[in-house]
């Protein structure tokens, strides 16, 4: 293989970019990518028939789905205990063209995070826009413009405003109004819990009062309107939002603030792939979007910063009522395992936001493990707002333990990614491992611990005894306190006595793991026969998860029966993420060919023309299904590119899928520093499979004394691997 490798430090990744602002217009695309890449579009025949597949927008602190009648909010929720979910705010700000045609075009563009109808009438161009704002998080903007094509005459333009809804969730209540604005209140019926009085339990709404026609006067070239919503927890801090927007709408700044907050994101970090099947490249925008739209903003204007971050749910911040079959607004181990990895790369910010999620109700899931009769700490399988088992489910509350297991994980990849790790996290991560020194069982016949009456990640089977995951992802959770000291050692551990106590102790707990020595695979749990899949068929990632993300050391052969065996045993109607891990797997050993069909089978809960992700294929089950776009993109980042976070490097193993010519991580983050790598077909040097891939990694920004990039051949001769590391380190 023609492998190259360039090292050079950049300080400006703006170096590439295309970037045009006149007034409220902004364009900024990444160089040599299509707009058609991360722009969706369809015209009036072409839209959804189900409403919920339409795009949403938001920005981490509100969000809400176009043409929807609700809006979701960050922390907002409604119902005691099981009854808990997001609480429906009616969507006063909802906005529409009356008269639709079919020429008219709707957009929703990933890399401002705009939404836009463009009509075509009378000659006169009309553009309505749609915007969670950015930087100011209580904001959602309709900006119409109307600009002459041809005519001359007077144009009016028909609206359509408001809503019917009323939120069976929200007592609403119109406090204040004058001849442009309104003012609500809102206040939630039910708290989650009676002993967490830090719940958010109002909203306050001040907005545009929103007309029913607008119009651009004969002689007049152009004209636009702009409609601001603000929605906060405190009416001081809503009406302050609201204030600013106005204040900014009226230089055209408003926008331009928004667009250079999502552009900015983009420029730093994301992910491009150039394939022949336009749908892929799509598709990977389209995932990072809607991930980023549910998470807060890393650049918030003035002291507008909303509070505390209360985590991902499986169908993003834009659903979560109890209409739907969604999951209420709750976080799940989804965001841990599925959604959290990718952002340790491109944006460790957001990723320590989501642990923090797991902070903010530390002294709850205390009090979780006293009422369970076990020591530590114990998150419950669905998290609200207060830390309390908000499962609808009995069977996953009592037996779904692994959530536990998977927070430790993340907290052990963060240290591996930033090269720190706080104290706070620390000892979260003390208290998990006793929760796991609690609940395991000796097992005499073994002579090793192991844990009964567990549900797996497999939901179709429990309770079952001595799940392969959970013992293994147990075992790496008791053990994370005594390595967190080994690779951070502080000055009171300088002697290293603190580390070989947490050590010792990790290893007086002999995990068992269940294995059969004959078939040379993990069976699932105590019982589990292969042989028998009519009776044992998989519901999801299950097994295949100990080689990654937890990566559990085992031969080449054992993991290859692993992903071989449980692919034919797996629903093939099960949910979006399961054949991510395939795909990285089979890529883990140089099994291209294996691995492109089963990334190309994630694809089938991509619906059109938005890109929205359904949790099953063909559109069924939860909407939005940002767990599902969070395996996605793992399948890019650890399956194609081949990274890894080591305990004192970053490794990577790059491949290009056969309908590739390139894919190029941009602003990767390791340890303080950010690198970019490109991969690329260089088509006409060579036939040979593999030959014609060449590798790029180039330092970006951070102090270029301090890293050392190498390349080493692996035993396939196509196959190099890279390792970045710190020049203090050894890997």
């Amino acid at each position: 293989m023609s492998c190259l490798l360039f090292v050079r430090t950049y300080f400006s990744l703006k170096r590439n970019s295309k970037f045009s602002m006149t007034g409220d217009d902004v364009r900024w695309s990444p160089p040599d990518v299509s707009p058609d890449s991360y722009i969706f579009s369809s015209t009036k025949s072409g839209l959804p028939s189900n409403p919920l597949l339409m795009p949403s927008i938001g920005n981490g602190n509100i969000a809400t789905v176009i043409y929807r009648d609700r809006i979701f909010m960050n922390g907002l929720y409604n119902g005691a205990g099981k009854q808990s979910h997001r609480a429906a705010i009616p969507a006063l700000n909802l906005l529409k063209i009356r008269d639709t045609l079919e020429t008219d075009v709707f957009s929703l563009n990933c890399l401002t995070g705009t939404f836009t109808h463009e009509q075509h009438r009378d000659g006169v161009r009309v553009v309505h826009s749609v915007y969670a704002h950015k930087t100011i998080p209580s904001l959602l903007v309709n900006h119409i413009s109307m600009s002459r094509v041809e005519s001359e005459e007077e144009t009016l333009i028909q609206l359509q405003g408001g809503t019917d809804f009323h939120s069976p969730d929200l007592v609403m209540e119109a406090t204040a109004a004058s001849i442009s604005t309104e003012c609500f209140t809102g206040k939630i019926l039910v708290r989650e819990s009676e002993d967490y009085q830090l719940q958010i339990s109002s909203i306050h709404i001040v907005m545009d009062k929103l007309p029913e026609e607008i119009e651009l006067p004969s002689g007049q070239e152009s004209i636009c309107f702009t409609f601001i919503m603000s929605i906060d927890v405190t009416k001081e801090r809503s009406l302050a939002q609201y204030t600013e927007g106005k204040r900014l709408a009226a230089s055209s700044a408003l926008y331009q603030l928004h667009c250079e907050s999502w552009t900015g994101q983009w420029q730093e970090s994301r992910i491009d792939v150039w394939s022949s099947d336009l749908l892929t490249t799509q598709t990977v925008y389209g995932c990072q979007y809607y991930l980023m739209s549910s998470l807060p903003s890393l650049s918030y204007y003035q002291s507008f910063a909303p509070g505390e971050f209360f985590g991902l749910s499986p169908e993003s911040l834009a659903y979560g009522d109890m209409s739907e079959d969604d999951y209420l607004g709750h976080v799940f181990w989804d965001q841990e395992t599925w959604m959290y990895s990718p952002f340790l790369l491109l944006q460790p910010q957001l990723a320590q936001s989501m642990l923090n999620t797991r902070l903010r109700v530390l002294n709850q899931a205390r009090k979780n493990a006293v009422n369970n009769k076990v020591e530590g700490a114990q998150f419950p399988w669905e998290q609200g707002v207060s830390g309390i088992p908000v499962s609808p489910s009995d069977d996953c509350e009592k037996y779904e333990l692994h959530i536990n297991a998977d927070i430790s994980l993340a907290i052990r990849q963060l240290a591996y990614a930033i090269g720190s790790v706080s104290q706070e996290l620390r000892q979260l991560a003390e208290e998990l491992a006793d929760f796991w020194m609690s609940r395991v069982t000796w097992l005499e016949e073994k002579k090793q611990f192991g844990i009964v009456g567990v549900m797996p990640p497999d939901e179709f089977n429990y309770p079952v005894d001595n799940s392969a995951y959970t013992n293994t992802a147990a075992k790496l959770s008791i053990q994370l306190p005594g390595e967190l000291l080994s690779l951070f050692s502080s000055a009171e551990d300088a002697s290293g006595t603190a580390s070989a106590v947490y050590h010792k102790r990790a290893d007086s707990y002999d995990m068992y793991v269940p294995f059969d020595e004959t078939l040379k695979y993990h069976p699932e749990f105590d019982g589990y026969d292969i042989k028998n899949a009519g009776h044992n068929i998989v519901k999801q990632a299950d097994v295949v998860l100990m080689g990654f993300p937890l990566c559990a050391e085992t031969s080449t052969i054992v993991r290859k029966n692993d992903l071989e065996l449980y692919e034919k045993v797996t629903t093939p109607n099960g949910p979006a993420m399961t054949w991510s891990m395939f795909c990285v797997g089979h890529l883990e050993l140089n099994e291209t060919s294996r691995a492109e069909p089963l990334f190309d089978r994630q694809l089938a809960q991509c619906t059109q023309p938005f890109k929205v992700w359904s949790e099953y294929p063909n559109g069924k089950g939860a909407i939005n299904f940002i767990t599902g776009m969070g395996g996605f993109l793992q399948s890019l980042l650890f399956g194609f590119l081949g990274i890894r976070l080591e305990p004192t490097c970053l490794t990577i193993k790059p491949v290009l899928h056969s309908h590739w010519t390139r894919i190029r991580l941009t602003g990767a983050s390791y340890q303080g520093a950010r690198f970019d790598i490109d991969v690329r077909r260089e088509v006409g040097e060579t036939s040979a499979p593999g030959a014609d891939i060449v590798t790029v990694v180039t330092q970006t920004s951070g102090d270029s004394s301090q890293y050392k990039i190498t390349k080493s051949q692996c035993s396939d001769p196509c196959v190099t691997t890279f390792t970045v590391r710190k020049q203090t380190s050894t890997c």
